[in-house]
């Protein structure tokens, strides 16, 4: 099971306690996405202005399903600066700490995600979650590459299906549970998106040192990549200036006030004949700012 490994539950002895061994394999897949991220050690340091636009992101435009294909680097981990609050099936707040994105071969098992060749790449997240009176655990959700023209709100629920499919997890729980879950996949999918997305704003760090605790994969230099620390600095800047016009302006009779689109993805083609696509994600930008006059100039944020 620590391998995670194809395991036949039928012949499992069955658990003491009311445990269920949908939970037993549950955090043994944890722990096997733990060990395939050590093979390399990649870490994103998440920017939190960022990942709460991410996040916020409009999840109804379409775009290459198997942009997710891109991942820049093997089974990262996402480390969120700021976790993020998302209210648990028992309506109590829980932490997302952070995640990790490995492959998925088989119904059980991990692999790299460099290693995945089928038609449908499948990608096991395991989020990291930290409930409001509890000990850490994990969350396990599936996210699919599949070709073909795809919305991430498609995928957020293709997500949630599979984990009820995979995991008999919240397939017969109330609604709160599932909503838990969709909130979760919104938070892992949106980030993965960004990443596979065209120039991602990512700079490599100073790599870390692991200490040395007698495995011979713990020497291994951990490659930590900041996310988000320019675009995100500059979203908030955006915010606060945008509200600050709002505060200061005269109500407009009868036109369209100004308001924020919300960070999305856009495909455009490129190469020859136009033939390729690929997902840009564009920031967050303020709509009839003309509205505002010249105090609207300064508010508009780069396309790295």
């Amino acid at each position: 099971m620590v391998l995670g490994e194809d395991i036949d539950t039928s012949r499992m002895p069955r658990p003491r306690g009311g445990l269920r061994d949908e939970m037993m394999i549950g955090r043994a897949e944890m722990v096997a996405a733990v060990r395939q991220w050590r093979h390399h050690k990649v870490a994103y340091d998440v920017d939190p202005d960022l990942s709460e636009s991410l996040v916020d992101m409009e999840i109804d435009t379409e775009f290459p399903g198997e942009v997710l294909r891109q991942l820049p680097h093997p089974d990262p981990l996402f480390m969120l600066r700021k976790p993020a609050v998302i209210v648990d099936g028992s309506g109590a707040p829980s932490e997302v700490l952070g995640f990790i994105v490995v492959g998925r071969p088989a119904v059980r098992g991990v692999c790299s995600t460099t290693d995945i060749t089928d038609d449908n790449p499948l990608y096991l997240v395991s989020a990291l979650v930290r409930p409001a009176h509890g000990q850490l655990g994990s969350v396990l959700l599936f996210a699919s590459a599949a070709a073909g023209t795809t919305t991430a709100r498609k995928m957020v629920d293709d997500s949630v299906s599979m984990t009820e499919l995979v995991e008999g997890g919240p397939r017969s729980a109330a609604a709160a549970t599932l909503d838990y879950v969709r909130r979760l996949a919104v938070l892992a999918i949106s980030h993965m998106l960004y990443l596979c997305s065209d120039r991602p704003d990512v700079t490599p760090t100073a790599s870390a040192v692991t200490p040395n605790s007698g495995h011979r994969m713990s020497s291994r230099r951990t490659t930590v990549y900041q996310v988000g620390w320019r675009m995100g600095p500059a979203i908030s800047a955006f915010n606060r200036k945008v509200q600050r016009l709002r505060e200061h302006t005269v109500a407009l009779g009868g036109s369209v006030l100004p308001h924020i689109r919300r960070g999305h993805l856009h495909t455009f083609l490129h190469g020859p004949r136009k033939a390729w696509r690929k997902v840009r994600w564009v920031a967050p930008t303020l709509v009839n700012a003309a509205a505002f006059g010249e105090d609207a100039q300064g508010v508009v944020i780069p396309v790295l």
